[in-house]
C-alpha cells in the first residue's frame, strides 16, 4: 500500500512532468512560428528578386521590321548605359544602315551616314564586355576606330565572328529567329525609325 506521502510525490512528479511537457510544446511551437516567419521573409526576398530580374530589351524598328535584342547589363552596364540613353533621347531615329557586308554584319548608329560620325564623345572599352564572344549570329558589338573609340555606331552579326572577340564590345544579342531574319534581309540604306527600350 502507498502512505500519503508518497501518493503526494507521485502527484507532484506527475504535474511537474505534465509541466514540462506543455512547456516545451510550446517552446518547439514559437521556435516554428519564428523559423516560418524568417524562411518566409527569406522567401520573399527570393521571389522578390526573381520578379525584378527582368531582361532589358531594345526593339530596332527598320524597314524590313523589328529586330528584338537582349541587353547584356550585366556584363557590359556602361555600354548598354549608353545605348539606353542614346535611344531614349532619340538619337537613332532616321539613322541608317550605312554598311551593310554580306554574311558578317549589317552596321548602324552614324548619324553623318558615312561610318565617321558619332555621338560628340567616345568612352572606354569594358573589360567585361570584351571578354564576351562573337560567337553566335545576332550578337549584338559597339563599332569603334580602335580601342576605346565607343560611340553610338553598333553592328549585328549574320554569322559567328571569333576573330572580333577582344576588339569589340559585346552588349546584347537578337532574342529570337524572326528577329535574325530581319537581321538578314537589311540592306545598306535601311531605315531605323526608332529604337525602344523595354523590359521582358
Amino acid at each position: 500500500m502507498h502512505d500519503g506521502r508518497s501518493l503526494i510525490k507521485t502527484g507532484v512528479f506527475e504535474a511537474l512532468l505534465v509541466w514540462m511537457c506543455v512547456f516545451g510544446l510550446l517552446v518547439v511551437t514559437g521556435c516554428q512560428k519564428e523559423n516560418g516567419k524568417q524562411n518566409g521573409n527569406r522567401l520573399g526576398r527570393t521571389v522578390d528578386l526573381q520578379i525584378g530580374d527582368r531582361m532589358r530589351i531594345a526593339t530596332i524598328n527598320t524597314d524590313k521590321g523589328n529586330i528584338v535584342i537582349e541587353l547584356f547589363e550585366a556584363e557590359a552596364p556602361k555600354t548598354v548605359a549608353n545605348f539606353i540613353k542614346l535611344a531614349e533621347k532619340g538619337f537613332y531615329n532616321g539613322l541608317t544602315f550605312h554598311r551593310v557586308v554580306p554574311d558578317f554584319m549589317i552596321q548602324g548608329g552614324c548619324p553623318k551616314g558615312t561610318g565617321t560620325g558619332g555621338p560628340g564623345y567616345t568612352f572606354a572599352d569594358e573589360p567585361s564586355a570584351l571578354k564576351l564572344r562573337h560567337s553566335d549570329p545576332g550578337t549584338l558589338s559597339m563599332a569603334n576606330s580602335g580601342p576605346d573609340t565607343n560611340g553610338s555606331q553598333f553592328f549585328i552579326t549574320h554569322v559567328p565572328c571569333p576573330w572580333l572577340d577582344g576588339k569589340h564590345a559585346v552588349f546584347g544579342k537578337v532574342v529570337d529567329a524572326a528577329s535574325q531574319k530581319v537581321v538578314n534581309k537589311i540592306a545598306q540604306g535601311d531605315v531605323i525609325h526608332s529604337v525602344t527600350i523595354g523590359e521582358r
